[in-house]
């Protein structure tokens, strides 16, 4: 079972170099954007996983440019797990026009489940995220597969 969310933004003037292109590090933010939106429709946004003890920092991210984002393009940011079993979770990323038709960049990124109390990476998905996932995995439809980003 695969979860997805996306995010609509434009690309503002303070992210553009003086020929009006994203600078590439903002990539990362927008996906950002997107992990983040996908992490609070499942529930697990940082306040809940600070409260059960839970840190899950990225270990690895890689992104693939394939066209230049400008300045005030309307774009969606697509975030999708495939991947939430142990030992990792991996989040694939796309942006594209609003109408999914034009890809501008992709990426992924890999998250391990870390216990903040005793500062030691689980080896196991911690029971609370378990019991989330599955929650969410019963009848959720998946709307990223309309979109172009994930075949």
């Amino acid at each position: 079972m695969t979860f997805s969310a996306k995010c609509e933004l434009s690309i503002p003037f303070h992210d553009v170099d003086i020929m009006h292109i994203a600078w590439h590090g903002h990539y990362l933010k927008y996906f950002e954007l997107a992990r983040t939106a996908l992490m609070q429709s499942l529930n697990l946004d940082w306040p809940y996983l600070k409260d059960i003890g839970v840190a899950m920092p990225i270990t690895s991210f890689e992104q693939k440019f394939k066209k230049a984002l400008r300045y005030n393009d309307h774009v969606t940011v697509h975030a999708k797990i495939l991947e939430w079993q142990y030992p990792s979770l991996e989040v694939h990323y796309c942006i594209t026009d609003i109408l999914g038709k034009k890809i501008y960049a992709s990426g992924k990124s890999r998250q391990i489940y870390f216990d903040v109390e005793k500062s030691e990476i689980f080896y196991e998905v911690p029971n609370h995220l378990l019991a989330r996932f599955s929650h969410f995995a019963m009848d959720k439809q998946d709307p990223s597969k309309h979109s172009s980003c994930f075949g």
